[in-house]
C-alpha cells in the first residue's frame, strides 16, 4: 500500500517524559513519526501548543474536513511533515503583533503614541494595552503620558476573531526621562568703543515639543535695548559709558514645572579714539575728532545754558517785531509840546478869497 498509494503511517507512543522545553519546562512532551512515501525524509518538527489534538487536526486539515469542537479547533496542525498543503476550510494562521513607540524618546508629562500592528489570525482583532503604571487602555493606536522617572514595561496584546480565539503579545520597556533642558546661545563676549554699535541675537532651543520659550535680560545697561521676542541685543554706549558689562540672559518655557536656562554675557567699553569712526548706525562720525568726548551731563549743561541765552533773546526780537508793525498801523500825528501855565488855543477858521474854499488851520503857541 505504501509503495503504489499516497499515503503514510502515524505511529504515536503515549508515553511522555516530563521537563519539556517545547511546553515551557512544566508539561510533557510525546514522540510520534510519519512514516510512508508522502511523508518528508530526515524533518524534525515540533510545533508550539501542539498536543494529542493537533492528529486530529492534521486530518481535518488536509482532506478539507470541518473541526468537530475547540480542541482540535485550536491545536496547531502537522502538516509541514509531510507537505500537504489546506486548500478548503484551513485553519488561521498564526496571530501576531508588535508596536511603537513615538517619539522614541519618552520624556515625562509629554504624551506618548503607541500603535500597534498585527497580522495573521482572523480579523477584527482587539488590542490592549498595559503601560506597567497601573493604568491600561484599549484601541490599535492611543497616546499615554507617563508622569515618573522610571523604565516602564509596556504590554500589548491583540486578540482576533477566530473560534476558538488566538491571542498574542509584545513587550517593550520605555525608559521615560525628565524634560530635557532648555539650550541658551549667546555670542562670545563683547568688546566695543563709545559711539559704535553692538548688535548680537540671542537664540534658544527646547527638546521638548510643543514648548513656548520666553527670554528675559537683567543689568541692561542704560540705552541698551533687547527685544524678547526676537533675541535682538543693541547698544550704542555713550562716551560717559567706558567699563565692564555683565548682562544676564533667561529662557524660560512652558513646562510643568517650567525649564529654564540662565547665561551671563561679558560686554567691555573703550573709548573710542579721537578721530575714530562711531556714533552712528553705519559706523560714521564727522565730528568725532573736532570736539572733544565729553559725558551725557556736561552735554545737558551745555544745551541747557544756550536755551537759556536763546529764549531771552528771540522773545525779545519777537517783541521788537510786534511794536514796529503796531507803530506803521497808527496815523500819523504832530507832537504839541505843552505846558501846564500855557493852555493849547482853540483851532481858528479862516477864508481865503484866492482860493475860493475854506482852509482850516492850526494855531499854537510857543
Amino acid at each position: 500500500e505504501f509503495t503504489t498509494t499516497k499515503a503514510t503511517l502515524l505511529v504515536l507512543y503515549d508515553e511522555g517524559y516530563s521537563q519539556c522545553a517545547n511546553t515551557g519546562g512544566n508539561g510533557e512532551c510525546v514522540y510520534a513519526s510519519f512514516s510512508g512515501p508522502a511523508a518528508k525524509k530526515g524533518v524534525q518538527i515540533s510545533p508550539a501548543g501542539a498536543s494529542h489534538y493537533s492528529y486530529l487536526s492534521t486530518i481535518e486539515a488536509a482532506w478539507g474536513l470541518s473541526s468537530i469542537n475547540s480542541n482540535d479547533a485550536g491545536a496547531p496542525d502537522m502538516l509541514s511533515a509531510f507537505g500537504a498543503a489546506c486548500t478548503i476550510n484551513c485553519p488561521p494562521p498564526p496571530l501576531s503583533t508588535s508596536f511603537t513607540a513615538s517619539p522614541s524618546t519618552t520624556l515625562v508629562s509629554v504624551p506618548v503614541t503607541f500603535t500597534a500592528t498585527t497580522s495573521g489570525g482572523t480579523a477584527p482583532y482587539t488590542i490592549s494595552w498595559n503601560f506597567g503604571d497601573g493604568t491600561t487602555g484599549t484601541g490599535a493606536s492611543l497616546k499615554h503620558t507617563f508622569t515618573g522617572v522610571q523604565s516602564y514595561t509596556v504590554t500589548e496584546t491583540a486578540t482576533d476573531s477566530s473560534t476558538p480565539k488566538q491571542a498574542a503579545t509584545s513587550t517593550q520597556t520605555v525608559d521615560v526621562q525628565a524634560l530635557g533642558p532648555l539650550t541658551l546661545t549667546l555670542p562670545g563676549d563683547r568688546t566695543g568703543a563709545t559711539g559704535s554699535w553692538i548688535n548680537f541675537t540671542v537664540t534658544t532651543t527646547d527638546v521638548n515639543p510643543g514648548r513656548t520659550i520666553t527670554l528675559s535680560t537683567t543689568q541692561l545697561p542704560a540705552g541698551a535695548t533687547f527685544d524678547p521676542s526676537t533675541g535682538d541685543f543693541s547698544w550704542n554706549p555713550s562716551a560717559s559709558q567706558t567699563g565692564s558689562y555683565t548682562i544676564t540672559f533667561t529662557a524660560t518655557d512652558d513646562s510643568t514645572p517650567p525649564s529654564s536656562s540662565t547665561r551671563d554675557m561679558g560686554i567691555q567699553v573703550n573709548q573710542a579714539a579721537p578721530g575714530g569712526s562711531g556714533g552712528g548706525s553705519n559706523g560714521g562720525c564727522l565730528l568725532c575728532g573736532t570736539f572733544p568726548a565729553i559725558s551725557t551731563s556736561t552735554w545737558l549743561l551745555l544745551i541747557g545754558g544756550l536755551l537759556g541765552f536763546v529764549t531771552p533773546l528771540a522773545l525779545l526780537t519777537i517783541k521788537a517785531r510786534a511794536n514796529s508793525q503796531h507803530t506803521k498801523r497808527r496815523p500819523n500825528r504832530v507832537s504839541i509840546p505843552t505846558s501846564h501855565s500855557q493852555p493849547i488855543a482853540a483851532p481858528t477858521l479862516v477864508w481865503s478869497a484866492n482860493m475860493g474854499r475854506r482852509q482850516r488851520k492850526r494855531s499854537t503857541r510857543s
